[in-house]
């Protein structure tokens, strides 16, 4: 079930980066806001395919890719944390910063024995790895994290227009929780020894989707307000769709097929049902997370048609 997390994840977290470009594509922030994203799906769906995956013949380049993944999403915090608010490219700081990625990101290609020292292909596919290449990684990732998070705090501290200081409060949240995670599971424990849990940091991007979700949604980050809580209530639906007909199609397998799911279920006259039910349930799903989304997103302000209706009954009245 954690392959099928890490796909979500991944997937969910593009969908929204690409989103958040789509509607606000001329802003510096914006772009490094959807590198981030992409880091953080192919992150997820790298670890998800590496822990697939039993050649190791084949592995080597998307151990590489989620590495140098990881490393992508860090450089892009501190890049959007930088220059959100400012319509700036960052200066010196976001450029060195730059530079040292695409260093460790040639060294991590072109060079096959900087950090990985090989695979082993078991029940959980692990990496050894070699302790200088991975402290140089490791130091590069935590160092600019900390940096990140105390830039936000800064910024946050200093800014005084309110609506402003909470976007940027609501962005070091959807930053900073999700890079704890990513630094324990990711980077601490495999440095330990323990390489199990590699899956569960990338599932922390379905942490950081709605906390960036609630600072541009609900608070105007980037100011692309009404068309992203139009994507959350389309991706909500599709993701209740999605994880109804895995989970049915789950259950089914199990009860009358001994749990073979790709024999079981396939295209066969169960699987057609759950589409079929799927299908007449996707338009009440979706009204209702319309309505839910409205409500968290849009409290407190004005219906416009309810506006109309009133100001008619006034003039009404003369």
């Amino acid at each position: 079930m954690e392959i099928i997390g890490l796909i979500v994840a991944g997937v969910s977290a593009f969908v929204f980066g690409l989103s958040v470009l789509v509607n606000r594509s001329s802003l510096h922030s914006v772009w490094y806001f959807f590198l981030t994203t992409v880091g953080a799906s192919v992150w997820a769906l790298g670890i998800a395919t590496f822990l697939t995956l039993k050649d190791s013949s084949v592995l080597l380049p998307f151990v590489q890719a989620y590495y140098i993944a990881a490393a992508l999403i860090v450089v892009s915090m501190f890049s959007s944390a930088s220059t959100i608010a400012t319509d700036g490219g960052g200066g010196r700081g976001v450029g060195f910063a730059w530079l040292s990625f695409f260093v460790l990101a040639s060294l991590i290609i072109f060079v096959p024995k900087f950090m990985i020292d090989g695979i082993i292909i078991d029940r959980y596919n692990s990496v050894r790895l070699l302790p200088v290449g991975y402290a140089i990684y490791s130091a590069f990732f935590l160092i600019l994290f900390a940096i990140t998070v105390g830039v936000l705090m800064l910024r946050t501290r200093n800014e005084k227009q309110k609506g402003s200081n909470i976007q940027l409060r609501w962005l070091m949240y959807s930053y900073g929780i999700p890079g704890v995670f990513g630094a324990i599971f990711n980077l601490i424990l495999p440095a330990l020894g323990n390489y199990q849990l590699i899956w569960i940091g990338p599932l922390s991007a379905l942490i950081f989707i709605p906390f960036a979700y609630t600072a541009i949604a609900r608070h105007g980050l980037f100011d692309i307000r009404s068309a992203t809580v139009r994507t959350i209530g389309y991706s909500l639906t599709l993701a209740v769709m999605a994880g109804g007909y895995v989970l049915l199609a789950y259950g089914i397998s199990v009860l009358f097929f001994g749990g073979r799911v790709s024999e079981g279920v396939g295209l066969s006259p169960a699987n057609v049902s759950i589409a079929l039910l799927l299908a007449f349930l996707f338009q009440p799903i979706k009204n209702f997370f319309d309505r839910l989304t409205n409500k968290i997103f849009y409290r407190g302000q004005y219906d416009q048609q309810e506006f109309f209706l009133e100001f008619g009954r006034i003039l009404s009245y003369d």
